[in-house]
């Protein structure tokens, strides 16, 4: 990643400066030409000017040495004064003294190619052995020069300067090198501070988001991002968003391992309960029944058809007593596997269920608003087992025709209520621990687990009623 990063910074700049470097190397080019340019016809113009007077006076020597003066600077190659005969009268190189030039050779047909209005004084040359600007200076016949020389006659000669352009190009190439040098470190420089910008702000963070999203998937919902940077963005955004979704999904996996839990203690408490059901129902029942049977079968021997018979109308209202309560677990089992409806659909599909085995009539009154309750599943549960032990326990020890369950929601409350027409009992006087009333001993503990008050109000003759209440968070 910092590879990638750095490439794709370090590349532009390279192409960036490298741009750069060669608009301004050009530019500087073409500004020291136009110096040079310059600088050389003021050269020209002040040497035509300091030898002047030196031609009126016909004064060799002065001549001479203003030529030698002015061609010893290093950025002057040569100087020549040119007669109208194109005959050379002064150079810096005695040797072409005297010599004549023809307009067509090198270095003069490159200024007589243009007319006389149009011919620039800075000709760019490359045919003379080098790379030089001619300054082309014309010397004009003034009046004092008139004395000696014809009226006719415009000029009396050229005087001709050669600069050399090889001199400025070896400026440029150390300019470019030292440009270039100055470029490459700056270079180097950004690319150290990249990296080192790269290293903490983004791969060190984006190092430890990776180590805690590791660590995440290997199932420790414990983990955070420890967030020791000092700078806000992108990646710390990343990571509280990381941080926020790793404390809900460890307040899921909490709550899962609570339900998990609830749910083997509710799968327990059916076992003991399923357990409970079959000693007090169907193991009394069998030992009951072999009661009757021994009874029934003595009297049959004693011919005593009549008290034989009544024995076994007995054990006939036993079993179907019995029969119908087991069906009642029955439906209660399956509805709690088909549950999942809402408590008030649940009781009325039970209590549809139950009155089919036409052996108790249940009424069943729910409230305004209750319908739009919303409780937890194993609450839901743990109401509905509490119903299903209430109606049994009337089933069995009640001798009630009629069972009336009440749901309605009030301050904030659910209030449930079951309640008998049967003989009623005395709270006080019978332990809620021995059977016939164990059954409400464990509505009481399952009351308990869910946080709701548990009454029990009952009278011999008058019924009994059970009263829960259980505070809930909203609708």
């Amino acid at each position: 990643m910092r590879f990638k990063i750095t490439a794709v910074f370090v590349v532009p700049m390279i192409l960036i400066l490298s741009l750069l470097s060669y608009v301004h190397n050009n530019r500087e080019q073409n500004e020291l030409q136009e110096q040079i340019q310059v600088s050389t016809i003021r050269i020209g113009d002040m040497a035509l000017s300091g030898m002047k007077n030196a031609m009126l006076r016909n004064d060799q020597e002065v001549i001479n040495r203003i030529i030698k003066n002015y061609g010893s600077n290093p950025s002057i190659s040569k100087i020549q004064i040119i007669g109208m005969d194109f005959q050379i009268k002064k150079s810096t190189e005695p040797n072409e003294v005297g010599a004549s030039i023809q307009t067509t050779q090198a270095g003069c047909v490159e200024c007589h190619q243009y007319a006389e209005a149009d011919r620039p004084r800075v000709i760019p040359l490359n045919n003379v052995g080098q790379s030089v600007l001619r300054v082309v200076t014309l010397i004009p016949n003034d009046k004092e020069c008139q004395s000696c020389h014809s009226i006719e006659e415009r000029h009396l000669g050229v005087l001709i300067i050669d600069a050399p352009v090889d001199v400025i190009s070896q400026h440029m190439q150390e300019d470019q090198i030292y440009n270039a040098l100055i470029s490459l470190l700056s270079l180097v420089l950004v690319t150290a501070l990249s990296y080192m910008l790269i290293q903490w702000l983004v791969e060190r963070r984006i190092g430890v988001l990776y180590k805690s999203l590791n660590a995440f998937a290997a199932g420790d919902f414990s983990i955070r991002v420890p967030k020791n940077w000092r700078t806000e963005d992108e990646i710390t955004q990343l990571a509280d968003h990381f941080n926020a979704i790793a404390d809900t999904l460890e307040k899921n996996h909490k709550e899962l391992r609570e339900i998990a839990s609830i749910r083997q203690e509710a799968i327990a408490d059916e076992r003991e309960r399923i357990a409970n059901h079959l000693h007090d129902g169907i193991a009394q029942l069998l030992a009951y029944l072999n009661a009757k049977i021994v009874t029934a079968r003595l009297l049959l021997d004693q011919q005593n058809i009549e008290k034989a018979v009544t024995q076994m109308i007995q054990m006939e209202d036993a079993v179907r007593t019995q029969v119908n309560d087991v069906r009642a677990a029955i439906i209660g089992l399956k509805l709690m596997e088909h549950g999942g409806s809402g408590l008030s659909q649940s009781l009325k599909d039970y209590v549809l269920m139950c009155n089919r085995l036409s052996d108790l009539n249940i009424l069943l009154d729910i409230g305004d608003g209750v319908e739009t309750i919303r409780i937890e599943p194993e609450v839901e549960i743990q109401l509905l087992r509490i119903v299903q032990e209430a109606l049994s326990n009337v089933r069995k020890h009640s001798s009630a025709s009629q069972a009336r369950i009440t749901l309605k929601f009030e301050n904030s409350e659910l209030v449930l209520t079951i309640e008998d027409d049967g003989i009623g009992f005395d709270p006080w006087q019978t332990s809620l621990w021995r059977s016939p009333h164990f059954g409400l001993n464990s509505m009481g503990e399952r009351s308990e687990k869910i946080g709701a008050s548990f009454k029990v109000m009952s009278e011999p003759g008058k019924g009994a009623k059970i009263y829960l209440r259980l505070k809930v968070r909203g609708r």
